[in-house]
């Protein structure tokens, strides 16, 4: 089947669900509750950890950060249901 300009291919609530979770969390955050606030810190906590891998690797050689990166990621993880541990 072609897909045309004005014909739209459908979607899955799954993937609508993913996408819209950082919208609802912001909409809390607004309202003031502390465990999602609590879930914010522990996400950005993950986003530094994975943003400081790389400088695990060459040209950097800063080997100590893998493994604290992936600890700090499976800490994450630890009690996490399967869907949102993606």
């Amino acid at each position: 089947m072609a897909v045309g300009a004005g014909s739209q291919l459908p979607e899955s609530r799954g993937l609508r669900r993913i996408a819209s979770a950082p919208l609802a969390l912001f909409a809390r955050l607004r309202r003031g509750d502390a465990a999602d606030a609590a879930a914010l810190g522990k996400l950005g906590l993950v986003v530094a950890a994975g943003a400081l891998l790389p400088l695990a690797f060459a040209p950097f050689e800063w080997f100590w950060l893998a493994p604290l990166s992936y600890a700090v990621l499976f800490l994450a993880w630890r009690h996490a249901r399967p869907a949102a541990a993606i």
